[in-house]
């Protein structure tokens, strides 16, 4: 089964890694910093709770594509992956619709 923060242990490793972390910590791949990194983290987050507005790229077959494979699988969209998340680990902020 692969890891995912709705395990525990997995969740727990990941907060450790964080909390490792120094403004001095040198990055091992990339070129951003630690204050950009963790934005740009939280940013993807934001995303995926509806906090932050995107704009829509792409072409018109990605947009179908997307649209088929959302609709005609059984894959979660990334919002409903957020909701069962926040809603396992009793977020605040959970609404169910």
């Amino acid at each position: 089964m692969r890891k995912n923060l709705l395990q525990p242990e997995a969740k727990e490793a990941i907060l450790s890694r964080i909390n490792k972390l120094t403004p001095q910590t040198q990055p091992l791949w990339g070129k951003m910093n630690l204050n950009q990194m963790l934005r740009h983290n939280t940013d993807a987050i934001l995303q995926v709770y509806g906090d932050v507005e995107i704009t829509p790229r792409g072409n018109w077959f990605l947009k179908q594509l997307m649209r088929y494979i959302i609709l005609k699988t059984d894959m979660p969209t990334p919002r409903e992956k957020a909701q069962k998340f926040m809603k396992y680990h009793g977020c605040k902020k959970y609404k169910s619709t």
